[in-house]
């Protein structure tokens, strides 16, 4: 909702509010797993007791894992974010009489919702249990594995699998913004900008951000005995704590000619 409200000749309003509503990410198929940070395990979404049918059994069997409904997240691995509230403010006033200086303001929250495919996407498509990836290594010195029979050994699984994060709730980017304008018309058709500009950021995105690093890595150590949640891997997390505060100072100088010349 928006609307304006001219109080005077001289002092204008304008005032709105606006709610952007983010639905409830899902997976067609309920392909979905995401990792718990409080509890350390990679957590399967499950309905009803039931896994997905596409969760392998070898890779259950073989990393730890916890269901969706048994750690108390239901059937969700994310939640939308449902807090987008953003409103907006901005006025015009001549202080003077006569249309030469003008005074503008402004103010307003805006949103930015998480790309799905970065981190949400590959939640279902490279995860475990939904993901096997399996080597087949040939002996060194008398080749093992032919174009015949490339089978013919045992194939090898990491006990270090990789795994992709999400923060489960999501936190939409915000940026409040807000601005004073001076404009002033000049004798000799010279036109004067004086403007703040100021910008709040909050939940700014991380994507890719590997939370699974040791604090203090020690010489001499294996990194994967240093890693604080075992058994994996990195874990690449997209997480929604990034913020950023910026000032700006604009000046502007506009000159108008004969012949639609133009000097800014």
């Amino acid at each position: 909702v928006q609307d304006e409200w001219k109080i005077s000749s001289r002092l204008t309003l304008n005032y709105g509010l606006r709610y952007e509503l983010q639905t409830q990410p899902t997976e067609h198929y309920g392909t979905w797993s995401n990792f718990d940070f409080d509890k350390g395990v990679n957590v399967v979404r499950t309905v009803g007791g039931k896994l997905p049918v596409s969760a392998n059994q070898t890779l259950l069997d073989l990393y730890p894992y916890a269901t969706s409904e048994a750690v108390g997240w239901g059937s969700d691995v994310l939640v939308a974010d449902h807090k987008d509230f953003a409103p907006r403010l901005g006025f015009a006033w001549r202080p003077f009489a006569g249309d030469n200086t003008v005074l503008r303001g402004g103010y307003g929250i805006f949103y930015n919702m998480p790309p799905i495919y970065q981190g949400i996407y590959q939640l279902g498509i490279s995860n475990p249990p939904f993901r096997l990836v399996q080597e087949y290594d040939s002996a060194p010195a008398t080749p093992t594995v032919t174009l015949a029979n490339p089978f013919a050994v045992t194939p090898f699984i990491t006990a270090n699998p990789s795994l992709y994060a999400v923060d489960r709730q999501i936190r939409n980017t915000s940026s409040q913004q807000w601005n004073l304008t001076l404009e002033s018309r000049l004798p000799g058709d010279i036109g004067f900008r004086l403007t703040y500009l100021g910008n709040k950021v909050a939940h700014a995105i991380f994507v890719h951000y590997n939370v699974n690093l040791p604090a203090v890595q020690q010489s001499g150590a294996a990194l994967q005995a240093l890693r604080p949640y075992q058994p994996y891997g990195d874990i690449l997390a997209m997480r929604f704590n990034g913020a950023s505060f910026t000032h700006q100072l604009q000046v502007e100088g506009t000159k108008r000619y004969g012949n639609g010349v133009f000097f800014q």
